[in-house]
């Protein structure tokens, strides 16, 4: 795969995966075009290693990105009951307090 590929197929920029080429994270193969062109080849099982060793866990694993919402117990509570209100209650049951700290703060 070239660099678009890789950026098409992780939904990620071509900026991004040139920096990660440049940083040593993400193998590839430089392919020298011409003089004044070069070419990057990666495969897909470099692709795979990357993305399971990087810091990106925003995303799931079908590729789509994970919400992070910043509320309340009572906005939260409030949350779920529209959700479960709009027949979403799948939706509603996914949803999990990033720590316990907010458990314990004052409403």
């Amino acid at each position: 795969m070239n660099i678009r590929e890789v950026a098409i197929t992780t939904k990620m920029s071509e900026q991004a995966i040139r920096r990660a080429i440049k940083l040593g994270n993400l193998k590839s193969t430089k392919l020298a075009m011409n003089d004044t062109q070069t070419k990057y080849d990666i495969t897909e099982e470099a692709v795979k290693e990357w993305r399971s060793n990087s810091g990106n866990h925003n995303m799931r694993e079908d590729g789509r990105r994970k919400l992070t919402m910043y509320a309340s117990n009572s906005e939260l509570e409030k949350v779920k009951a529209l959700l479960i209100k709009n027949n979403l209650q799948q939706v509603a049951d996914l949803i999990k307090l990033a720590n316990n700290h907010s458990q314990n703060k004052a409403e």
